[in-house]
C-alpha cells in the first residue's frame, strides 16, 4: 500500500484542531458497478418536469424514465446549443463538492439520439437563457463531470435531432471524503486514534457505508517482508471515528508504521496516509 496523498492541517472544517495528517480521497471514475445495480434493482421513475420548477429529484443508482413524445415537455433554452431543438424534460441532481458523476441512458424507438445538459446551481426558469452550462454530453455514451460546489444542478434531457420518444437513464455518484487524523494516545502497546471524516466543504460525514481502517505494518517473522495488519476499524458518526487498538508485544520500543485509510461503495478510491509511531516499552519489557 503506497502513500499517494499526504498533507498537514491544524484545524478541521468545523474549527476544531484534530492533528496533522490529512488524507484526501481522490477523483476516480469507477462508476459502472453502480449503474448496473440501478438498472437491475430499482423500478423506473416515469416522466421528468416540463420546467426546472417541476423537475423531479434524481438519486444515485435508480433508473428514471420519460417519454418526450407524450409527456408534458419544455423547450431547449437559448443558452444550450442544439442542432434541431425538440422537446425536453428537466431533472434535479443534488450533488456535493468533489462528486464524480456519470449520467448514462438509452432511448427507444422512435427516439434515436438524445442530448443531456447539466446547468449550475441557482439556474431557474427565469434565468436559464443566460445560464452557463456545466456540461453537455451524449446521452447513450455517458456524460461525466466533477462537481465544483455543492448544490442542486438542473439537468435537461431531450432530443436535438427532431425525433422525440421514450428514454431511461441512471446517475452514478462517487463522493470525496477527507480524513483528518489526531495524535496517537498510547499506554504501552495499547493505543487509540481519533479520525475526523469530512466532505471537501467541511461538513461532517455520518455514513455506515463508509468504513475507516487502521493498519499496522510489521514483520511477523524476521526473514519475511513486512505486511499490513488491520488493527482497528469503524464508521463515522457525526464526522468522527474513534479507533482503539493493541499491537503485539514484540513491537515494544520499535518504530511501527500506522496506515489510515477508508473505503465505501459510494466513495472514490482511497489513498492511504502513513504515520510512523514509536511503541513505548511496557514496564515489564523495560526491566
Amino acid at each position: 500500500m503506497s502513500i499517494l496523498s499526504k498533507g498537514y492541517s491544524s484545524t478541521t472544517g468545523d474549527g476544531r484542531a484534530p492533528g496533522r495528517l490529512v488524507a484526501r480521497l481522490m477523483t476516480v471514475a469507477v462508476l459502472a458497478g453502480s449503474v448496473v445495480v440501478g438498472l437491475n434493482a430499482v423500478p423506473a421513475w416515469a416522466a421528468g418536469g416540463n420546467s426546472i420548477a417541476t423537475a423531479p429529484s434524481v438519486l444515485p443508482g435508480i433508473q428514471y424514465s420519460g417519454d418526450t413524445s407524450i409527456d408534458a415537455t419544455g423547450a431547449w433554452p437559448s443558452s444550450i446549443p442544439c442542432n434541431n431543438p425538440g422537446p425536453l424534460e428537466y431533472w434535479d441532481l443534488s450533488l456535493i463538492q468533489g462528486d464524480a458523476v456519470l449520467v448514462q441512458g438509452t432511448t427507444n424507438a422512435p427516439a434515436t439520439k438524445f442530448q443531456v445538459s447539466v446547468l449550475p446551481p441557482g439556474t431557474n426558469d427565469e434565468n436559464i437563457d443566460s445560464a452557463q452550462k456545466v456540461i453537455t454530453g451524449d446521452f447513450s455514451t455517458g456524460t461525466r463531470f466533477t462537481v465544483n460546489s455543492s448544490g442542486t444542478y438542473p439537468m435537461a434531457v431531450g432530443d436535438c435531432w427532431g425525433t422525440p420518444g421514450p428514454y431511461s437513464f441512471t446517475m452514478s455518484v462517487k463522493h470525496v471524503a477527507l480524513l483528518y487524523v489526531s495524535n496517537v494516545i498510547r499506554t504501552g502497546t495499547k493505543g487509540s486514534l481519533s479520525v475526523y471524516v469530512r466532505y471537501p466543504g467541511g461538513s461532517s460525514i455520518s455514513d455506515p457505508g463508509l468504513t475507516v481502517y487502521l493498519y499496522g505494518r510489521w514483520r511477523d517473522f524476521p526473514p519475511v517482508p513486512p505486511t499490513s495488519h488491520v488493527i482497528a476499524h469503524g464508521v463515522p458518526v457525526n464526522g468522527t471515528v474513534q479507533l482503539s487498538f493493541k499491537l503485539p508485544q514484540m513491537l515494544a520500543g520499535k518504530r511501527t508504521p500506522l496506515i489510515i485509510t477508508a473505503a465505501g461503495s459510494a466513495y472514490q478510491a482511497v489513498h492511504a496516509v502513513t504515520c510512523t509511531d514509536i511503541v513505548a516499552k511496557s514496564r515489564s519489557s523495560a526491566k
